[in-house]
């Protein structure tokens, strides 16, 4: 499978999308050290997608890159990575998958700059245009940008279109590895519960992975921790609905400021040197502290079951409101008949009556001619 440069509505939103980026460094204060870059890949690979293996190849898509750093920083810094594609399903004007996105990545782009905190370890955002054709920006970043092995950890943020409920209802699916590192971000992400209870399944929970690992489907997850990749990672999925955007915000600003201060944030070269030291032998959860399994399982239980729950017996209260609806419906109805019926019979009642009445009177003005007849015959007799 071949794919060339996307359509002209592409290079806007990368042009809209740089445009928007400078803006930020301009109102940045001297002790940051903004970096914005533009870059084109170009790529050929084989993956395995549905049971099938396929080869693609593409050329000239654009990724729009943007590193917040202090200005004392390091190239080899360990950073944190925030992702989010701004190319759109065919057929789709893009406003949840992935405008939404987009929007996200600026705003906490712009709140790192305009707050005044300064990030201790670099924040790259990747704008990426190329992902609903199989993940082909994040692919040409993972194989030939100059900042891939400095990634310690990364949130990719996805959308799976509008509809969300309330404050959103992001589902976390959190894919992660089996090395210690990669368990020791999984404890950090089950320290910060959402800031609100609706906004997420839940925060390192389990259970949306087996979900979504049942869907038919790819997000730009697969090129950073699996093929190309091992980085740790939070895999953010959502419904835009109404609140989603802030509830979202709100979540990725504090996961984002928990990663960066994060002492395990590593380079992949110090990922490397961690599984060697250990013979590279995996570390399975079972050996885990108590303390990662119980919050990290808790978070996910309370969230997941919570939802669940409530979901239930929202559906309960709906059916319920439906059937009294139904039932008053049917009251109503069964008494509007009964008036009209009242109403019909006692004009049925009223025309008998009326009716009777002229029959009546009528029979009173036949006897009243009679006997005036009678009289006037009587009175021609006597006259005569």
């Amino acid at each position: 499978m071949r794919s060339e440069e996307g359509s002209p509505g592409l290079r806007q939103a990368a042009a809209y999308i740089k445009k928007q980026l400078e803006l930020i460094k301009e109102r940045a204060d001297s002790k940051f050290r903004i970096e914005i870059e533009e870059t084109v890949v170009n790529g050929s690979f084989n993956m395995m997608f549905l049971g099938q293996s396929i080869s693609l190849t593409y050329r000239n898509h654009t990724n729009i890159l943007m590193r917040i750093s202090s200005i004392d920083s390091q190239d080899s810094d360990p950073s944190v990575l925030l992702n989010g594609h701004f190319d759109t399903p065919p057929g789709s004007l893009g406003a949840g998958d992935c405008g939404s996105c987009v929007a996200s990545l600026l705003e906490l782009a712009r709140l790192t700059v305009d707050s005044g905190w300064l990030p201790p370890r670099p924040i790259i955002f990747l704008f990426n245009g190329a992902e609903e054709l199989f993940m082909l920006g994040s692919h040409g970043f993972m194989t030939t940008h100059r900042w891939r092995d400095t990634v310690g950890a990364f949130i990719n943020v996805e959308a799976s279109g509008t509809g969300g409920f309330g404050k959103s209802l992001d589902f976390l699916c959190i894919q992660i590895g089996k090395d210690l590192n990669h368990h020791k971000m999984w404890l950090l992400m089950a320290n910060y519960p959402p800031h609100f209870l609706f906004s997420c399944i839940s925060m390192a929970n389990s259970a949306a992975q087996d979900v979504f690992g049942s869907i038919p489907g790819d997000s730009d997850y697969r090129m950073f921790a699996k093929d190309y990749g091992d980085i740790p990672a939070l895999d953010m999925i959502f419904l835009l609905g109404p609140g989603s955007m802030q509830a979202r915000g709100d979540n990725m600003f504090s996961l984002m400021k928990a990663f960066v201060n994060s002492s395990n944030l590593l380079t992949a070269q110090e990922r490397e040197s961690l599984r060697a030291d250990a013979s590279g032998s995996e570390v399975p959860i079972t050996t885990l502290s108590k303390e990662l399994v119980d919050k990290a399982r808790f978070w996910g239980a309370f969230g997941f079951y919570t939802l669940l729950t409530l979901g239930c017996e929202i559906i309960y209260i709906l059916l319920k409101f439906l059937y009294g609806w139904i039932t008053g419906l049917a009251s109503a109805v069964d008494e509007i008949k009964s008036v009209y019926s009242y109403s019909a019979r006692e004009k049925e009642l009223s025309k008998e009556d009326e009716q009777i009445n002229d029959e009546q009177h009528a029979g009173l003005v036949n006897v009243e001619k009679k006997v005036y007849r009678k009289i006037l015959n009587q009175m021609t007799i006597w006259e005569r």
